[in-house]
């Protein structure tokens, strides 16, 4: 399965977090991920994800999460890339994986792609909230499928 990870992040403080760097370290695992931010950053934030994206772009646009994922799509579009990829999926900085104290970063995701990949979703919101040292699984749009994720 081919991916491709249309990836919005947005930093006030125009860097790239050690958090969010080691996000898209283990979504790379999974995927070709084309990284929009919506604030400068520097030229040492852009050298540390360089390896682990396709495509980077940074700069504000004001246009929130959206108006990256519209640039990401944007420019995997011009570059003539879509067609190699079975699946594209929008994510944010907005939300990390959590992973419980049983498994690895690497298990959830797997089990994340997996559930996404088999499930007759389409387009769904999933949510699975930590709560209480666990997980608590939410249905969206009549659906109850999880991803294991913080919101902010």
């Amino acid at each position: 399965m081919k991916r491709l990870f249309l990836f919005s992040s947005f930093d006030p403080g125009n860097r790239i977090s050690e958090p969010l760097l080691n996000y898209l370290r283990h979504l790379a695992e999974f995927g070709d991920i084309v990284f929009v931010a919506d604030n400068d950053l520097a030229a040492g934030d852009i050298a540390k994800i360089a390896p682990l994206t396709l495509y980077r772009a940074h700069g504000p646009h004001g246009e929130y999460d959206w108006g990256s994922y519209k640039r990401g799509f944007q420019w995997a579009h011009d570059a003539r890339v879509l067609a190699d990829y079975d699946r594209v999926y929008m994510l944010n900085d907005s939300m990390f994986f959590v992973t419980p104290p049983d498994k690895t970063a690497r298990g959830v995701m797997s089990e994340l792609f997996a559930t996404l990949e088999t499930a007759d979703a389409g387009s769904v919101f999933l949510l699975k909230t930590w709560a209480n040292n666990k997980f608590i699984n939410k249905t969206l749009l009549g659906k109850t499928l999880w991803h294991s994720h913080m919101q902010s």
